[in-house]
């Protein structure tokens, strides 16, 4: 009977206890799951804050010559670049049926050409600023020192989201899937892309300076809400000697 009795006193203390010990993992995994939720959700809403409307990663054009083929609404585009020569960006444009539109930016006078005629649709809304504070928090590529900014902005009525896209390219020389993203988000939404090219300067090489530009393009004039920034690749600010040289 007193075996009994232990035995029962035993087993009863010790389903007490393990009831007890999974009540109190319980409420100590609720106690966790309570504290990560607190303490995540407020990166989670800064993160949302902060992040732009698109993306808001640089990708970088991975060279300053070449060709890229597009597919817009179903149909392909074949774009050919050249920025080789530092006084003229060349970008041309060609759909499926064979049409082509070529683009010369003059980048001594910021004149953009369509086909050898001025494109009005393409507006420098200023000179470059150096501005300390940009200075401060515009870093690109290490090495890099900050040049100033140039504001630019493209009226989209009437044109192709391809012709646009071609036409911004020759000005920023950032790449075309990036450019195209924007102009296909804003086409639905308003008649003008904003976009800013920040430029930076690097070590002289060849008998010049190496340059690279990052172009941030926004929702609105306010050059407020960031959609999307890229980068494009280095290029010269003048002939390199050799001429083989590479920035």
């Amino acid at each position: 009977m007193k075996a009994f009795s232990c035995y029962f006193i035993c087993e009863t203390n010790n389903k007490i206890g393990s009831d007890s010990l999974k009540k109190i993992k319980s409420l100590f995994l609720m106690f966790l799951v309570i504290a990560m939720f607190i303490g995540i959700l407020p990166d989670i809403k800064a993160k949302a804050d902060s992040e732009d409307v698109l993306d808001t990663s640089s990708p970088v054009l991975s060279d300053i010559e070449g060709k890229e083929e597009l597919e817009i609404n179903g149909e392909k585009y074949t774009y050919t670049y050249d920025f080789t020569d530092p006084a003229v960006n060349r970008v041309n444009v060609t759909d499926e049926s064979g049409v082509e539109i070529k683009f010369e930016y003059d980048t001594k006078t910021n004149t953009l050409y369509k086909n050898n005629e001025l494109d009005f649709n393409l507006v420098k809304e200023e000179d470059g600023i150096i501005s300390p504070s940009d200075a401060s928090t515009m870093k690109i590529p290490p090495g890099g020192k900050y040049m100033g900014k140039y504001n630019y902005k493209y009226n989209l009525k009437g044109v192709s989201v391809g012709v646009a896209t071609a036409a911004i390219a020759a000005v920023s020389k950032a790449p075309y899937n990036v450019i195209l993203s924007i102009v296909s988000f804003l086409a639905g939404t308003q008649t003008t892309a904003y976009y800013t090219v920040f430029q930076y300067r690097y070590a002289f090489k060849c008998n010049a300076y190496p340059y690279a530009n990052r172009t941030k393009f926004y929702e609105d004039s306010s050059r407020k809400k960031v959609l999307r920034t890229a980068d494009s690749a280095k290029f010269f600010g003048s002939r390199p000697t050799p001429a083989s040289c590479q920035p």
